[in-house]
């Protein structure tokens, strides 16, 4: 009778193993299953990218399959997006996309952020950056997600900063703008701030629309983030406006820009990609990327290993 006992006893830690063995092997695979070198980490405005429903520029199929060849000839891993209108949006684009996945800002009107991202990183909502949204009625809050591949984990905060458009037809609606837009700016430097000074995480991005450029003169609203952080994009030109340099920015802190790859900045010329007809019912924005290497270890990880 003591031998059975042992016997089922063994067979069950036989079964209890495995059981084991298969959980952490799924974990692992799930964790580990950013296979290369680097990641490519992006930035597009859609320009109004709605569902098809009373949306401000009328698409077609064609259309959202062209917005799908673009985000495909990218190979980005993880692309922060601007105007995007609702999920449903989303999905117009994502069903010829089978490997990527989404969030989206909740507020933001038909303008929201979003995260493009392969199934194949890690990423989670931290939240709807409310703070970025200076005037609720004119602006737009960002979207803060954290992310992990390879050995690099790293903060990326998706904004689109208030526009100058000609909707400001008046000095006066035209000097708030710029005040908005440079009120954005510190609260971006301000959260830079507070997290680096904590410590725990050094790796940060920020990517999108800043409807600005470092290289301004007169005027220069996101003065308050360059002293606090690198603009990878200060010398791109616009895509459509050649002899104007890009409002469509990559920030990094000091820490993520070691990882930079060398001559890694492109811009994918989207209006050469398409013919003039199709390119109109497309983005006036060119998406922009860079490559990080993820072989490194983390220094926040090394931080807080050398602190125990």
């Amino acid at each position: 009778m003591r031998r059975i006992y042992i016997i089922f006893i063994f067979i069950c830690s036989l079964l209890l193993l495995s059981c084991s063995k298969k959980k952490l092997d799924e974990t692992a695979s799930y964790s580990n299953g950013f296979k290369k070198s680097e990641i490519t980490i992006g930035t597009f405005n859609m320009e109004w990218f709605g569902d098809g429903v009373n949306d401000r520029i009328d698409r077609v199929e064609i259309d959202y399959k062209h917005f799908a060849e673009i985000f495909k000839k990218m190979d980005a891993d993880i692309i922060g997006l601007q105007e995007i209108e609702n999920p449903e949006a989303m999905q117009r684009v994502l069903k010829y996309l089978p490997d990527y996945s989404y969030f989206l800002t909740i507020e933001g009107g038909q303008q929201k952020c979003g995260v493009l991202f392969k199934k194949s990183i890690k990423v989670n909502i931290v939240n709807e950056y409310s703070p970025l949204a200076v005037d609720g009625r004119r602006t737009r809050p960002g979207l803060l997600v954290s992310a992990k591949a390879g050995n690099f984990n790293f903060l990326l905060m998706i904004v689109h900063l208030k526009s100058s458009s000609h909707f400001e037809n008046t000095e006066t609606k035209r000097e708030r703008s710029i005040q908005l837009r440079t009120e954005q700016s510190e609260v971006l430097a301000k959260w830079s701030d507070s997290v680096l000074s904590k410590g725990n995480e050094s790796d940060l991005i920020i990517v999108g629309d800043f409807n600005d450029t470092p290289r301004r003169k007169k005027n220069n609203t996101i003065l308050p983030l360059m002293s606090k952080m690198t603009f990878l994009t200060e010398n791109e030109k616009s895509c459509k406006y050649p002899s104007s340099y890009a409002i469509d920015q990559i920030v990094v802190s000091s820490n993520a820009k070691k990882r930079l790859t060398p001559n890694s900045l492109f811009v994918y010329n989207i209006f050469s990609m398409f013919n003039e007809s199709d390119v109109k019912a497309l983005s006036d924005h060119c998406p922009i990327t860079a490559k990080f290497d993820v072989k490194a270890d983390d220094s926040d990880n090394l931080k807080r290993i050398a602190k125990k």
